[in-house]
This record gives structure tokens, sequence and C-alpha cells, in this order.
């Protein structure tokens, strides 16, 4: 990896460096490695459905522990990128939205899967009927912790109108009791803002979706591919997690390649409408007729949204 990295002079009392440009030029993953990929994540496809509950578990909290031992190396790249010195507090960013946060979630994960493997199924705070008969379900805080990090907080997942209790606590967790998914393959398209974002829509695709996950890391964030790499070994060494590096070229090969079946991201609004409508006199055409250029289940959140 090269860096070309333009800062101005100087650091402020926290040991930053103030607005640092930072261009990486890591290669992008070559084509047939990509492909291979691919088809290894196909041919995993049908194992990973037919995981049990409990091998999974194992999976996710193996898979906690090589993040913690990957977390020095990852937050301090991830800092470093910004500019941050190993010795800064400022460190504790890259720490908490990054490392810690992908552990929280994959032993939230496991939480949910061991319940679901004790009890028949998850358990939420509670399962609440609103008085315009809309169903909410309390999801957070979820432990004594969350209480003391986020004192005050409170979130709760309003259902869509016409689900009732009932529906919802059948429907919740299907994958893992008996309605298995059909085998398919997953491109994530990672963040280039917080570190972890990519990392947990991967697990989102691969535990709640269950599907084998493609993860192209953002340009902005290939630097921690190789700390990433560590963190997720497990999953990776089970065949159901790759990750790859390249642009936008790359992504568009991607997102067009027949062995992906669904697509994910978290970016701009105007990269998403580029991947579904594509750009300039084309976009407008293609609006017009309504005939997008991808027809692949694809979910994303943009802008916060």
């Amino acid at each position: 990896m090269s860096v070309d990295a333009r800062v101005g002079s100087g650091v402020d009392e926290h040991g930053a460096m103030p607005m640092p440009e930072v261009r990486r030029r890591d290669p992008a993953t070559p084509r047939e490695a990509v492909d291979r990929a691919i088809a290894e994540l196909r041919a995993a496809a049908p194992g990973w459905v037919a995981m049990g509950l409990t091998e999974r578990i194992d999976l996710l909290e193996r898979t906690a522990v090589t993040t913690l031992a990957a977390g020095a190396g990852w937050a301090t790249s991830a800092a470093a990128a910004k500019g941050i010195r190993r010795d800064s507090p400022l460190m504790g960013e890259d720490w908490g939205s990054g490392v810690a946060a992908t552990i929280r979630n994959l032993k939230l994960l496991a939480a949910t899967l061991t319940d679901v493997r004790d009890t028949g199924r998850p358990r939420p705070r509670a399962i609440r009927t609103l008085t315009d008969g809309q169903v909410a379900v309390d999801v957070f805080p979820t432990a004594a912790s969350d209480n003391l990090l986020f004192p005050g907080f409170a979130a709760e997942v309003r259902l869509a109108r016409g689900v009732d209790a009932a529906t919802a606590e059948a429907r919740m967790a299907r994958v893992h009791r008996g309605e298995r998914p059909r085998p398919e393959v997953a491109l994530v398209l990672g963040a280039g803002n917080v570190s972890s974002i990519g990392p947990m829509d991967a697990l989102h695709q691969l535990v709640n979706e269950g599907r084998t996950v493609l993860l192209k890391l953002h340009p902005v964030n290939e630097h921690l591919g190789e700390h990433l790499e560590r963190a997720l070994g497990p999953l990776i060494e089970a065949g159901v997690l790759r990750i790859v590096r390249g642009g936008a070229d790359d992504g568009r090969y991607l997102v067009e390649h027949p062995g992906i079946d669904a697509l994910h991201m978290t970016g701009s609004d105007r990269t998403y409408e580029a991947i579904v409508w594509g750009t300039g006199e084309e976009a407008v055409d293609r609006r017009r007729r309504d005939d997008p250029r991808i027809t692949k289940p694809f979910t994303a959140e943009l802008g916060n949204v």
C-alpha cells in the first residue's frame, strides 16, 4: 500500500493533525480473484443455510475473540488515516465506534441465537400494542450497561400496520426457526466513514438474512482490509465471508455480477441512484420508462436513513 498524505503543520493538544488529506492506492482485487471468491461463496451458501444454531453461535463467539485480538491494529490504522497519533486520547473514537461496536454486535447476535436455541424464540424486552393498534417492539436498552453508556435513551421498532403481536412473535428470527431461506450470496458495499459499518452490514446479511457475503471495502477504508480479515477470520475460514477491494468500476462489476443475488450499501444517495438508474441521460430515460438497471433485492442506508 502506498500513501500520499498532505497535512498542515503542527498538531493540537490532543495529538491530532489538522484535516489530513490521505490518499490510498491499494490495488483492486484482481477480477479472477473476485470471481473465485463469489464461486466459493456460492458453494458455501447451502451449508450456511443448513448450519445449526450451536455451530453458528460458536462461530460468532470466536469472531468476537479474534476481533478483539485485531483491535489494536484496526484502531491504530483507522486513527492514523485521520492523522491521529497512537498515543492520543482521540484513539478512543476508533476503538469505540469500530472495534467495540463490532464486538458488541457479535455478542448480541450470539445471545439472540442462544435464546432461539434454548427457548425457541428471541426475547425482546417487550412487544406492545399501541393505542392506535400498531405493534411496537422494545429493542434498547438490552442490558444495565446500556443505561450507563446511554442514559435516558430507549429505542423501539414500530411494525407495519396490520401486523399484530402474535404475527410479529411468529415471524421473529424465522430464518433460524425452520423457515430456511434460499441459498444466496449478498454483496455489501462498505461505508466510507465509521469503520464498523461494513463488518456489521455483513453480519446482518449473514445472520439475519442467511446469505453468504462478499464485502467490498470502500476505498477510504481499504487500509483496514488486513485488520478486518484478521478480525473476521473465523467467518472467512468457514467460507461464508470474503473481503475484496476496489473502486467504482470494481463496484459496478460486482453489482452486475450474475453470482450476486442481493445488494446492500451504506453511503450516498447519489451512489445508490447511479447503481439503480445509471447517470446522465441514461438515468433520465430509465426513470421515464421505469426500467432500473438493477432489479436484484437492494437495501441501503443513505444519509443515515
